[in-house]
């Protein structure tokens, strides 16, 4: 029976399960001379000062914390050329500065910044350098009270025919769970 039970409560949690949970994860990205562009973020560390005409290249990466509070981030790259920007709850790379809640491009990037739980942010890596010729490998960290989840807060949500078929395939464990115990204590 116990094993069973282990296995119905592996198959609920590798259904449910979605995104990257971590207290702190290393995020690997890369920006390049192929990467999109966008109009660069001017910086005050922490904060977005104004939008400039010169275009940057990026790379995104949309996240959200399961606990509010203060949360370190940190970048490193190997050329020391890059900017960081945390956007939320949208971003709109033809105008980033809309949403940009801080930034940095102290090399190496480490800052603070308050999150909300269950908020969208997406984790903007730039390309801080006149040239843009550049291919520069980075990794981003962010460390704070609560698990970090890569995606946003919509992609762990299951549709509700998924939810129904989920029910369904419970309730079907559970009944088969059920027959063996009874075998095995019946004859």
């Amino acid at each position: 029976m116990t094993r069973t039970w282990i296995r119905i409560v592996g198959l609920l949690a590798c259904f449910g399960a979605g995104g990257v949970w971590a207290q702190g994860f290393p995020f690997n990205g890369i920006v390049s001379p192929a990467s999109p562009q966008m109009p660069v973020v001017i910086i005050s560390t922490p904060n977005c000062a104004s939008q400039g005409a010169t275009l940057v290249h990026y790379d995104v990466q949309p996240f959200y914390v399961r606990t509010s509070g203060i949360y370190q981030i940190s970048l490193t790259d190997p050329l020391n050329e890059t900017a960081f920007y945390v956007n939320s709850p949208t971003f709109d790379p033809a105008s980033p500065f809309t949403t940009c809640v801080a930034a940095s491009n102290s090399n190496p990037i480490l800052f603070n910044v308050n999150l909300t739980a269950n908020v969208p942010y997406f984790g903007v890596t730039t390309n801080d350098t006149f040239a843009q010729t550049q291919t520069i490998p980075y990794t981003l960290n962010i460390t704070g009270p609560g698990a970090v989840v890569l995606g946003t807060p919509e992609a762990l949500q299951l549709p509700v025919a998924s939810t129904w078929a989920l029910l369904a395939l419970m309730a079907a464990m559970l009944v088969l769970a059920a027959r063996a115990h009874r075998r095995r204590f019946t004859g």
